[in-house]
Order: C-alpha cells, then structure tokens, then sequence
C-alpha cells in the first residue's frame, strides 16, 4: 500500500509541475515575434480586406477597406496561413 501512495504523489505531482510549466510557457508566447491581443476586439467583416503583400510562409499583409466607401483605411492586418 505504501508503494502505491509513493506511486500516486509522484504521479499527481507530475502533472501538476508539467500543468504549471505549460501556463508558465504559453503566457510569454508570441508567433513570428507577434504578440497577440489578451482581449477580443471590434469583429471585422473578412470580405472587407485587399491583401497586398503575402509573405513566404503563406500569412498575408492586408488591409481594410470601407466597404461603404471603398477606399482603404489605415488598419493592416496580418492573415495568418492555416496549417493542413
């Protein structure tokens, strides 16, 4: 019996210690040294962008247009390629 308890705190504190490590480790992750926003923010219409550049890894540089309008304004965006 003694053995399994040995057994059990050592498993339990496992995954405890990789649950905190793996926190630890996903709050200071940026992509291609892009920090992502904590918080969503005001939804944009995906037919309301003019991509103008696409980078070599397949993400695209774009930028809003007004739909009303039809002219750009001055938010660019980065469109992040989907893997698969």
């Amino acid at each position: 019996m003694k053995k399994f308890l040995i057994y059990l705190a050592g498993l339990v504190s496992g995954i405890v210690l990789t649950l905190l490590a793996s926190m630890f480790m996903v709050a200071n992750t940026t992509i291609d040294d892009i920090t992502l926003f904590e918080h969503e923010g005001e939804c944009i219409s995906e037919n309301s962008f003019k991509i103008f550049q696409v980078v070599d890894n397949g993400n695209a540089l774009a930028s809003e247009i007004d739909e009303e309008f039809e002219f750009p304004t001055n938010l660019v965006v980065l469109l992040l390629a989907e893997k698969g």
